[in-house]
């Protein structure tokens, strides 16, 4: 099992935004590309983190959503939302064991 996570911080004054930001991007992953992902904000630590996770079965299936997400144009469009609302993202790919 491969997940992937995707934080950020929010803005200044942007922790609401940031939260639902990254519960529209969780839910239109889950629904547009079939691929189960959640949405969480960090609790204790830097205030404001807040992120997605998404679930694959093998590496295999997180490259082919990659390639997936690249090609669409309204999750692309979407992604571009988190200026307004985050100061920095960090990917991060784990094996679960």
């Amino acid at each position: 099992m491969i997940s992937f996570y995707r934080m950020g911080t929010a803005l200044p004054g942007k922790r609401m935004g940031a939260s639902k930001y990254v519960q529209e991007i969780s839910e239109y992953i889950t629904k547009n590309h079939g691929v189960p992902c959640t949405s969480a904000v960090r609790v204790g630590g830097p205030a404001g983190r807040c992120g997605i996770r998404a679930q694959f079965d093998d590496m295999a299936s997180l490259e082919s959503w990659i390639d997936k997400a690249r090609s669409d144009e309204a999750y692309l469009k979407l992604t571009e939302g988190a200026a307004a609302v985050m100061t920095d993202s960090e990917d991060a790919v784990w094996k679960l064991i």
